[in-house]
């Protein structure tokens, strides 16, 4: 759904807060896997991208959707198949949300510290990806 015009002070100040809601997301993620917390930290790397991607999502006009898949699926039709950002943001943001899944729903699982190292990686990365693209520093 398009966002019409008497929408944008509002859509602009949506993408300032989910942008510092990322950053603040990724932060408390670096903290809890210093605490050995991978599980939890696993799943709020994902989150800090998740945000990002419905800031992206807003920045083009467009109301993020209301499901996880929907936001993997609009930030790939805007930047990805666009070529506004590179095609391993996509990936990035669809395994974290896999290990995200996993962290969330299945008590039994293990999330290593390898895992969740590559998974805050690609998080900050993807952060950082998203600020310059849509030029909010």
């Amino acid at each position: 759904m398009q966002l019409g015009c008497m929408e944008n002070g509002y859509s602009q100040k949506l993408i300032e807060s989910y942008v510092k809601l990322a950053n603040n997301t990724l932060n408390t993620a670096y903290s809890n896997f210093k605490a050995s917390d991978f599980r939890v930290a696993s799943s709020l790397a994902y989150y800090a991208m998740f945000y990002s991607a419905n800031a992206a999502i807003l920045k083009v006009g467009v109301k993020p959707p209301k499901t996880h898949q929907g936001v993997l699926s609009l930030f790939s039709k805007y930047y990805v198949k666009t070529g506004k950002i590179d095609g391993k943001f996509s990936k990035y943001l669809k395994k974290a949300s896999d290990i995200r899944q996993i962290s969330s729903y299945d008590v039994l699982a293990e999330i290593s510290e390898k895992d969740t190292v590559i998974t805050l990686d690609n998080a900050k990365e993807f952060v950082m990806a998203v600020r310059k693209v849509i030029s909010y520093s």
